[in-house]
C-alpha cells in the first residue's frame, strides 16, 4: 500500500488562521475608528482656531468688532462682523443695538454637539483683544474666555449624552492668546 502525502492544510488549522485574522481585523477596525474620530476632533480645533485667526484678521481689516458666536444647541458657531457703527461698541444700551452680519457660519463636526453652551460667544477688536459677548457694559474690560469642546462618546443625532471621549479647552486671554488644554491641565492651571 502506498503511503499519501499530506501537502494541505486540516480544518483545525484553517479555522485557526480564520480566528487569528478575524481578531487582527477586529482590533484594527477598532482602533482604526477612534483614530478617525481622534482625527476629526483635532480637525474640528484646528478649524476654530483658524477661524479665531480669521476673526482677529477681519477685525483689523475692518476697523470693527467681530463676534465668534455659538448657536444654542452647541453645533455651529459663526463669525459675525460688526455693521452698525456707534463709534463705541460699549455706548450699545442692549443687545437690540448691537449690528452684526454674518460672515461665515461654521458646522465643524456635521451636526454633531461640540459644545455645552456654556459660553454665548466672544468679541476680538481690531487689536486682537477678546471681550465677552453680549459686550458687558459695566465692565469694558478685556476678558478671558474659556470655551469647552467635546467629542460625545457614541454620539448619535439628537440624543443627549454626558459621557465624552474627547474633550479640551480653548482659552481666548484678554490680549489676543490662546491656550489649548485638556481637562487635566485646565483644571491645574485654573486651580
Amino acid at each position: 500500500m502506498k503511503k499519501m502525502k499530506n501537502n494541505g492544510f486540516s480544518v483545525i488549522e484553517l479555522l485557526v488562521s480564520v480566528i487569528i485574522v478575524g481578531v487582527l481585523l477586529g482590533l484594527v477596525l477598532t482602533v482604526g475608528r477612534h483614530t478617525i474620530k481622534r482625527s476629526e476632533f483635532t480637525s474640528t480645533l484646528n478649524q476654530f482656531v483658524s477661524d479665531v485667526a480669521y476673526a482677529r484678521q477681519l477685525a483689523a481689516r475692518e476697523n470693527r468688532y467681530v463676534a465668534v458666536v455659538f448657536d444654542a444647541t452647541g453645533t455651529e458657531y459663526t463669525n459675525q462682523l460688526e455693521t452698525k457703527i456707534s463709534g463705541n461698541i460699549a455706548a450699545a444700551e442692549s443687545d437690540a443695538d448691537y449690528n452684526f452680519t454674518v460672515v461665515k457660519r461654521v458646522e465643524p463636526m456635521n451636526g454633531q454637539q461640540f459644545n455645552d453652551g456654556s459660553v454665548k460667544g466672544f468679541l476680538v477688536n481690531s487689536v486682537g483683544e477678546t471681550y465677552k459677548f453680549p459686550y458687558d457694559l459695566l465692565n469694558p474690560e478685556p476678558a478671558r474666555v474659556t470655551v469647552r469642546f467635546f467629542r460625545v462618546l457614541g454620539a448619535k443625532e439628537g440624543e443627549p449624552s454626558t459621557a465624552y471621549e474627547i474633550e479640551r479647552y480653548i482659552t481666548l486671554t484678554p490680549l489676543g492668546g490662546l491656550i489649548v488644554e485638556d481637562p487635566d491641565e485646565y483644571k491645574k492651571s485654573n486651580s
